[in-house]
């Protein structure tokens, strides 16, 4: 997933640059998860340690020199993969400026939405005050610290189960980066995955070993 990620974002960078997206690692979730149970109980949450890595995404730069990616000053919408339960990937459109998650779930039967409302909280409940600390001050002089809304994506494409929810997850959200909808996810087939996966493989090898130092 990361790899694959990382593939997009190189590959892709100018373009998301100029429609004020960008695409993140999974590392971005997983570090919500890990910092939201001690965020909810701290008694002084403006002045939590959230570490530097956290900051780092906030500020752009977690991604490099790739692109200009300060939340808020330079990206509205933020793509980025989380895994559930350690065994399924979803994608998250977040988009910072409506304060919204949109949820693109491959698979989304065994996850209900009684359960996805917990699963979604590290993001929709640290978001704000993640923005609030690190972003800079002007543009969130007026956010609040509210949770943001989420929502999940339906009748798009089912993976059924098939073990291919890491990279359908990716397929959604670089076709919803290029403007694609939900009628659009719903056309992918088994067989279409089938294709992009080994698409991914190979352009993935094509990006970090064939020309490691490519710039995007």
């Amino acid at each position: 997933m990361q790899l694959i990620m990382g593939m997009l974002l190189r590959r892709r960078c100018k373009s998301y640059a100029l429609k004020r997206i960008t695409i993140i690692d999974t590392w971005f979730t997983a570090l919500l998860m890990t910092h939201h149970e001690d965020f909810m109980q701290c008694q002084d949450k403006g002045n939590y340690d959230w570490g530097l890595s956290m900051k780092a995404y906030v500020t752009g730069k977690s991604i490099g020199n790739l692109m200009k990616s300060e939340f808020l000053r330079n990206v509205d919408v933020v793509y980025v993969p989380m895994n559930w339960g350690s065994c399924h990937w979803v994608g998250l459109v977040i988009n910072l400026q409506l304060r919204n998650v949109l949820i693109l779930d491959p698979f989304s039967a065994p996850f209900p939405d009684e359960q996805v409302s917990v699963m979604i909280k590290p993001v929709t409940e640290l978001l704000p005050s993640l923005l609030k600390r690190f972003a800079i001050p002007a543009l969130t002089e007026n956010l609040t610290t509210e949770p943001f809304d989420w929502s999940r994506a339906s009748s798009i494409y089912d993976n059924n189960g098939d073990g291919d929810c890491g990279p359908v997850s990716c397929k959604f959200l670089e076709m919803h980066a290029h403007g694609l909808g939900v009628a659009d996810m719903a056309r992918l087939t088994d067989d279409v995955v089938s294709r992009f996966r080994k698409v991914y493989a190979m352009d993935t090898y094509a990006t970090f070993v064939d020309s490691p130092n490519q710039a995007a």
